[in-house]
């Protein structure tokens, strides 16, 4: 039996990580992109099932510390990958510390997309740990 598509939401204030994270994603047949957020206000409200959220860490709204703590309840809580532009070694303890399944740096030079090339795997990976999952944000 094939394992169906991971469901991932995508979160981010700036339109070309958006973009970024959107190319990474949406070719690869185990990702199911569901939805894309502007801000953490838009995750904690999302109304469909996802297995993993791609967030911005510099996310207005809620805040990405917002987000994790919110999408965190429950028992079928989808994982929460960061993406950051910093990596300073404190901010991926701190997204750790509060639940987050994954750290993403991306680094200016290469461009983004070079740097999300494996994103769709560690989305992948993180939910096949994570299974099942199912989660709805807003209840």
């Amino acid at each position: 039996m094939e394992t169906p598509p991971v469901r991932v939401i995508t979160a981010s204030s700036d339109p070309v990580l958006r973009g970024a994270l959107r190319r990474a994603l949406w070719s690869d047949h185990r990702v199911d992109l569901v939805g894309e957020a502007t801000d953490g206000d838009a995750v904690v409200n999302f109304g469909e099932p996802f297995d993993v959220a791609v967030v911005d860490l510099a996310i207005g709204g809620f805040g990405v510390m917002g987000v994790l703590s919110h999408l965190s309840q429950g028992d079928s809580a989808p994982a929460v990958i960061i993406v950051s532009r910093s990596d300073a070694v404190y901010l991926r303890h701190a997204v750790e510390a509060e639940g987050a399944a994954g750290f993403v740096v991306i680094p200016s030079n290469p461009p983004a997309q070079v740097a999300l090339a494996g994103l769709a795997d560690r989305a992948a990976s993180i939910a096949a740990a994570h299974r099942p999952l199912a989660a709805t944000a807003g209840g």
